[in-house]
């Protein structure tokens, strides 16, 4: 039985982030959403709450180490 999921790539280069979603949606159960910097993660996370975020560590402004801290104070 597939497992649904919601999931959130994170990734300052859009080429990356294309090809990790792309990969991702071949799961016809997962829903795969896009955030280009850190800051518009943290939007994504409190709006869509997903259950997986695949995340580059180093980004401009908010760092991927970061982002990973700051939901989980809010």
């Amino acid at each position: 039985m597939p497992i649904p999921a919601t999931i959130l790539v994170v990734d300052d280069q859009p080429l990356v982030r294309s090809t990790i979603r792309s990969l991702l949606a071949e799961q016809a159960n997962w829903k795969v959403y896009e955030a280009e910097n850190g800051q518009k993660a943290l939007d994504r996370i409190r709006e869509l709450k997903p259950h997986v975020v695949v995340m580059d560590s180093i980004m401009p402004d908010i760092n991927g180490i970061e982002v990973a801290y700051k939901p989980r104070r809010a």
